[in-house]
């Protein structure tokens, strides 16, 4: 991403700093979204395989699986959530009125 902003509109580039905060908290948000996602289908295979087979779990380790799954997908939708928040705050402060805009570079 390429960030352009106008040096008349924004002298002390204070508006370009919490540009650049947000963005770390998105892509950051963005990477643990990602890793959670991963983990909830890692857990999902063992739990896949427990139905497949029954007998491979004990029953503690059966009901730690399930209480490991659902806090990782509460915490996933949360981390989504959290993604889509910084999002819309991101492309608000990309507006060109208020003296930064931004392009995408590949």
């Amino acid at each position: 991403m390429e960030v352009r902003f106008n040096k008349q509109l924004d002298p002390d580039r204070s508006r370009l700093r919490r540009i650049l905060e947000v963005q770390v908290a998105y892509e950051r948000m963005s990477a643990a979204r990602s890793m959670l996602v991963h983990l909830l289908a890692f857990v999902g295979v063992v739990i896949w395989l427990e139905a497949i087979s029954p007998d491979l779990l004990p029953q503690e380790a059966r009901v730690f699986t399930f209480i490991l799954w659902g806090s990782f997908l509460f915490l996933t939708l949360w981390v989504a959530v959290e993604e889509y928040v910084l999002w819309r705050k991101l492309t608000g402060y990309l507006t060109p009125k208020g003296g930064v805009s931004s392009k995408k570079t590949e």
